[in-house]
């Protein structure tokens, strides 16, 4: 599903985008960035990043 832009105003979309900004910070502030020290939980993370990397080319070519 996608929203197209021009069906908010501009207003909303800046409070929106900040309110995006402030949910982004909290979440990378409480997450458990220590598991990654641990033994294969690194390889786990990095892999799941190249998977979203390839879903996102597929995407872009449909």
């Amino acid at each position: 599903m996608e929203l197209d832009g021009d069906l908010f105003s501009a207003s909303v979309l800046f409070w929106l985008a900040g309110l995006y900004i402030v949910v982004a910070l909290y979440a990378l502030r409480m997450a458990p960035w220590k598991r990654l020290t641990q033994k294969g939980q690194l390889h786990v993370f990095l892999g799941a990043i190249v998977v979203l990397i390839v879903l996102w080319h597929i995407r872009g070519q449909l």
